[in-house]
């Protein structure tokens, strides 16, 4: 799920790498992460355990431009690709905008390959989102390794003919970028079709236009019906936190942006209720292993 963050006015894109356990999804982010700009992308973060490298996810927000006047943020992040983590799996593959499927091209890894397709199948449809219409780029890794899976092969089974598919070695950064790059094309273009709006660099976004004090006397009410309250407990909500004089946005603001925000508010709020709990099974599990090791 696409967010927009009016106050920041940024639109956060979430691309997630899905896969069998070490097939290559945290080393294609962290080939990603020595690529970025620092002054553009966050620090890249992981957790590893004895089995695999990632237990949860790592996340790198990177600006790729701006959308009728917000700045795009991507945030990449990787799942676990062992089965007993497929509750962990559920919670990241959420509201996601696209996929990268990272398939491990060694013969010996092809039924891995097929068992964590269908479970990227369910989870998807789990979370209210299918495989068949979200942006999905396929990927082939380990092509420096002996005895591999013909890529024809590992393209069937992804049944759809628009995905594309790159060959790689993410080890050495081989068809990294190219699987990167093609996974943000498509996923700016479906926002960019979703919202009608076309996508401009940075560089050239126009700066908002300023309203003169005789120009608030043209602006017509377009309606004065009532909105709905606004649902979740928001009490504590501090507006003023940032330290910005917002009577005068708030007395210029049209009454249609406030059913989107509004809507907006609400989804970051039933996103909140899944960070909790994911939060709270993630201190669990720590706790679990502290005791352990102890």
């Amino acid at each position: 799920m696409t967010l927009f963050n009016y106050a920041a006015r940024e639109i956060t894109a979430k691309i997630v790498y899905y896969g069998p356990g070490k097939c290559g999804k945290t080393t294609n982010l962290e080939f990603i992460h020595t690529k970025a700009d620092p002054s553009k992308s966050s620090k890249l973060l992981s957790m590893a355990t004895e089995t695999d490298r990632t237990i949860f996810f790592d996340l790198l927000p990177m600006h790729v431009g701006s959308i009728n006047g917000f700045k795009v943020k991507i945030q990449l992040l990787t799942v676990p690709g062992q089965v007993y983590y497929n509750s962990t799996r559920k919670v990241v593959l959420s509201g996601a905008d696209g996929v990268v499927f990272v398939a491990d091209s060694q013969k010996e890894k092809s039924d891995e390959n097929i068992e964590s397709l269908k479970n990227l199948e369910e989870n998807l449809r789990i979370n209210g989102l299918s495989c068949d219409t979200i942006p999905l780029v396929l990927q082939l890794n380990k092509q420096d390794m002996s005895d591999l899976i013909p890529n024809e092969e590992l393209i069937k089974l992804v049944d759809r003919q628009d995905v594309k598919s790159f060959p790689a070695a993410a080890i050495n950064g081989q068809g990294v970028m190219e699987t990167y790059e093609a996974i943000v094309k498509e996923v700016l273009d479906k926002i960019k079709a979703t919202t009608g709006k076309g996508v401009k660099p940075l560089a050239t976004s126009a700066p908002p236009k300023k309203v003169d004090a005789g120009e608030k006397d043209k602006v017509k009410i377009v309606s004065e019906k009532k909105l709905p309250p606004i649902k979740g407990d928001l009490k504590k909500l501090d507006i003023s936190a940032s330290g910005h004089d917002t009577s005068a946005a708030s007395s210029s603001i049209k009454v249609e942006d406030l059913n989107e925000i509004r809507n907006v508010v609400n989804s970051l709020v039933e996103e909140n209720k899944k960070i909790k709990k994911f939060c709270f099974q993630l201190k669990k599990r720590l706790t679990a292993i502290e005791e352990k090791s102890n």
